[in-house]
């Protein structure tokens, strides 16, 4: 009997795919986003364009300020002051899609906290909608001008219109605060930077600081809204 060994007994050849054999399916491919989907963040897009356009048309003040140098800035440029309040109406309304485009983006890492900002940054919308629409108003006294209208402007700020619409704007601020930790908890989806840059942009386009600044002030709230729309469209 032979005690030779012969090398490779016992082991199984590598089988080759028969010709005509389909190859392994390929993984499906990521659905598109919804048309509609698309539209919304779009919009949401539109809101700190808008409210740029806004500080560039108008540098009037804020209703809150002192009644007469606020009237007399209005009268200065009406028809200004009018597209002013038609593009902040705008922004309004886009600022109610920014802030559904937020709850998308921060839905899976953050969705009640994303969902709770969202819903006091539309609420917070339609406060600013609220006072674009009586900056008409003041619109129409500062044409009349006089000491009566100062008078009349005064007794619309102590009014129901502001103690209806603050809280409405302060939701706004409380919003954007709850937006930012959402986004630092959601930094895996969307990015880094995009919390800090959005609560910086915020403060500066407050209305509070000259018109160039607030247009920095909407170009980083932009920038970061940008990263928040991919992640809002990936779902």
């Amino acid at each position: 009997m032979s005690s030779t060994t012969h090398l490779g007994t016992g082991l199984v050849a590598p089988q080759a795919t028969a010709p005509g054999t389909p190859a392994a399916p390929a993984a499906p491919a990521a659905p598109a986003p919804h048309p509609r989907r698309r539209l919304l963040v779009g919009a949401a897009l539109v809101g700190p364009v808008a409210l740029a356009a806004q500080y560039l048309l108008s540098s009037a003040g804020l209703p809150r300020d002192d009644a007469g140098p606020w009237l007399a800035g209005l009268a200065e440029d009406p028809t200004a002051q009018t597209l002013s309040v038609v593009v902040h109406l705008v922004a309004m309304v886009a600022g109610i899609a920014g802030a559904a485009t937020l709850a998308l983006a921060c839905g899976r890492r953050a969705p009640w906290l994303s969902g709770i900002a969202a819903a006091l940054l539309a609420a917070g919308s339609v406060g600013g909608g609220g006072f674009a629409g009586m900056r008409l108003i003041a619109g129409v006294l500062a044409g009349e001008g006089g000491p009566a209208a100062a008078e009349t402007w005064t007794a619309v700020q102590q009014g129901p219109p502001f103690l209806v619409l603050g809280p409405l704007v302060l939701m706004a601020v409380i919003g954007t605060v709850l937006a930012t930790v959402a986004l630092v908890r959601a930094r895996a989806d969307v990015t880094v930077w995009a919390a800090p840059a959005h609560l910086a942009g915020f403060v500066l386009a407050s209305g509070e600081f000259p018109a160039a600044v607030s247009v920095l002030g909407e170009a980083l709230v932009l920038a970061a809204l940008v990263p928040v729309a991919r992640a809002a469209l990936r779902g």
